[in-house]
């Protein structure tokens, strides 16, 4: 997980993906192009969403499918392409992951880290 963690440019990207990855996608209807044109108006560098989409990457975005061909609740990540994979399940493991301080280390989400992500956005919003 370290690894993947590493392929992105800083934890604060990931900590932004992940606390968007929070929004409950059912409830809001949200695409992975409304999410990734809300991520380039804040000036989030695009590279970070083909990262995200890569093999390298942790797929937090793929729980925004533009067209539902597959299950609606299955996403295709990573190396794991080729697999279905439940999304509130992978979303869970990772923010388990981000909220253990020993296992994630830099990449630890802190309530201080969420709060100045989720400050990000509001700021954003309310502009």
């Amino acid at each position: 997980m370290r690894s993947s963690l590493a392929n992105y440019p800083a934890a604060e990207d990931v900590h932004l993906l992940l606390v968007l990855a929070t929004i409950p996608s059912k409830a809001l209807v949200l695409t992975q192009k409304q999410v990734t044109n809300l991520l380039t108006q804040m000036h989030v560098d695009p590279l970070l969403f083909v990262l995200d989409g890569s093999v390298r990457g942790l797929g937090i975005l793929s729980m925004y499918p533009e067209e539902h061909a597959l299950d609606n609740d299955c996403l295709r990540v990573g190396r794991h392409w080729n697999q279905d994979i439940v999304m509130d399940v992978y979303h869970q493991f990772l923010l388990d992951f981000v909220m253990n301080p020993a296992r994630s280390g830099a990449y630890f989400l802190s309530q201080e880290a969420y709060t100045a992500v989720t400050l990000k956005i509001l700021q954003f919003g309310s502009r």
